[in-house]
């Protein structure tokens, strides 16, 4: 021990270069056993609580405290700095807080640089440490950076000049935006951004690959954006609306969008949601799309009543396509692996209708093509049109009036006109299909003051073994009704058809004036009748033989 006459004690050395100068063993705390490698100790009789002091043995040589107990060196306890309230300042020497670390580091204000704040040492990872940096970019960009070992963690601070914005970096020190992360990663394999609720279930998630899941970890299966949703009564969707659309409308205004642009920020194309005309209550949607001259304009219009209008903002109708020029194709379904192509046209050339092309198509004639289209030219009128050999020609018309003609396009007063445009047999078949008790009959009649259908028919009936009757009503061809009857062998009967009852057919003849008679010979029906002489005689005179053929 040493005292100085200046008042200066030294403990350890004879000179003390301050009032209390103690010299004693460097080397780091001790940690077990009750002999301690340090400078100074603080004590107390109560309790054998101590507190050491003393200087590392190795670079940098620091300075060190430790709270243990004096009989347990291996015992830890804490140490306290203003227990009782009070900044503590580390680096400056008006701490403005209760832990103010650091102060100004350059001058002049403003200058570039970064200096390290605070490090702290993971719990048990020899990686690290946990690195906090305070970072100047220039005069008005301030940062406090966090790095575990060299890698950035985190950033955020002050960008840009007054009013500055706040900015905040994951992954990045260099953070531009309010929010900025970077991926760990460029690939679906990563995640960039991943947002959970209170169950840890993720609600958001952001891929490095750029494509964003709601309610599914794995967007890159369905797309950039992928919306899921699980559970019942769950919705599914993006819900975009705008806010300031109340008051009286008297136009469609839109409520709620959702637009796609080109790679240039233009050309939009979109689906918009619409006040329907004069109410805040319906709402429709719109499809917009964008030509080459950059005019947008509206493609298909979904009232609040279901009505669809391509072609129209105002449908109404289900389904209602306007053309506004006289070409184009109103709907087009193809079937390109089967070469088959069905369109239906609406205000085209030839007016509206329904094609179906069977092949592929020449310059300016549809191959194997059917239609049905109404013609402008014939107001109100509907052909049916075929093509072969890259020929097309109308085959069946029905007038405005209800007439048909087939083979014409003119059948005038006729309900039904049949004709062949070329030289050759025309044949019309009526065939009944099935059993023996089918028929096919055709029935000509008139409707009397009294709504009774008068007339007759024609036909054929399997009972009768085939042939053809004549019936003089209107009823269904069957046995007992009165008829004339063509059997197929040519004979003719009138009256009744039975087959068990056969004599109820009176056979007709027909004699060489064309007259048809029930009666093989009637005097009625002849004249210059001559008595043949001696027939009786003549008549014994024949001599009567049997016969068999030769062989060979």
């Amino acid at each position: 021990l040493t005292v100085r006459d200046d008042g200066n004690v030294g403990i350890g050395t004879t000179s003390p270069a301050l009032k209390m100068h103690i010299n004693g063993v460097t080397g780091y705390p001790a940690t077990s056993g009750t002999t301690q490698t340090g400078i100074a100790r603080f004590d107390s009789p109560s309790n054998s609580n101590v507190l050491d002091i003393g200087q590392a043995s190795s670079g940098p040589y620091g300075l060190w405290l430790q709270g243990t107990n004096r009989t347990d060196l291996s015992q830890e306890y804490p140490i306290l700095l203003n227990p009782n309230g009070g900044n503590v300042g580390i680096g400056t020497t008006s701490p403005g807080a209760q832990l103010h670390i650091g102060k100004q580091e350059f001058t002049p204000a403003g200058a570039a640089g970064s200096i390290d704040r605070l490090f702290i040492q993971p719990y048990s990872n020899t990686g690290g440490p946990y690195k906090f940096t305070a970072r100047t970019v220039n005069g008005s960009s301030d940062f406090l950076d966090l790095y575990y070992g060299g890698n950035p963690v985190m950033s955020w601070g002050i960008n840009g000049s007054s009013p500055a914005p706040a900015v905040v970096g994951i992954g990045t020190i260099t953070p531009t935006a309010r929010l900025e992360v970077r991926g760990i990663g460029a690939t679906s394999a990563t995640t960039a951004l991943d947002v959970e609720n209170s169950n840890g279930t993720s609600m958001l998630t952001v891929r490095d690959d750029g494509n964003v899941g709601i309610g599914t970890t794995s967007p890159s299966t369905f797309g950039k954006l992928a919306v899921s949703v699980s559970g019942t009564g769950s919705k599914a969707g993006i819900g975009i609306s705008n806010g300031g659309h109340n008051g009286t409308l008297i136009s469609p205004t839109e409520i709620g969008l959702l637009e796609l642009f080109s790679s240039a920020g233009t050309a939009p194309a979109g689906i918009y949601a619409l006040n329907s005309y004069n109410s805040n209550n319906a709402s429709w949607l719109s499809f917009k799309t964008t030509n080459g001259a950059g005019t947008t304009s509206t493609i298909m219009t979904i009232s609040s009543g279901g009505n669809v209008g391509i072609g129209t903002t105002n449908p109404n109708y289900k389904l209602e396509i306007k053309h506004n020029n006289n070409t184009g194709v109103g709907i087009d379904i193809t079937n390109p692996a089967a070469e088959g192509y069905y369109a239906i046209l609406e205000n085209g050339v030839n007016g509206g209708g329904l094609e179906y092309f069977g092949d592929s198509w020449g310059s300016s004639i549809f191959q194997n093509a059917v239609s049905m289209t109404s013609w402008k030219n014939n107001v109100g009128k509907i052909v049916f049109l075929t093509t072969t050999s890259n020929s097309i020609a109308a085959r069946m018309l029905i007038t405005n009036g209800g007439n048909v003609g087939i083979g014409t396009t003119d059948p005038g007063n006729d309900k039904l006109q049949i004709n062949e445009t070329s030289d050759a047999d025309l044949n019309v078949g009526i065939v009944a299909r099935g059993a023996n008790s089918k028929r096919a009959q055709l029935t000509f009649g008139v409707k009397n003051s009294g709504s009774t259908n008068v007339g007759g028919s024609i036909g054929s009936s399997g009972t009768r073994g085939g042939g053809l009757v004549l019936q003089g009503n209107t009823g269904s061809i069957s046995e007992g009704a009165a008829h004339l009857f063509i059997s197929a062998g040519g004979d003719i009967s009138a009256g009744t058809f039975s087959q068990t009852t056969p004599s109820s057919n009176r056979q007709l003849y027909v004699t060489s004036a064309g007259v048809l008679t029930t009666s093989s010979s009637d005097a009625r029906l002849k004249t210059n009748i001559v008595v043949i002489p001696n027939a009786l005689q003549k008549v014994m005179g024949l001599r009567g033989v049997t016969y068999n053929w030769k062989d060979g």
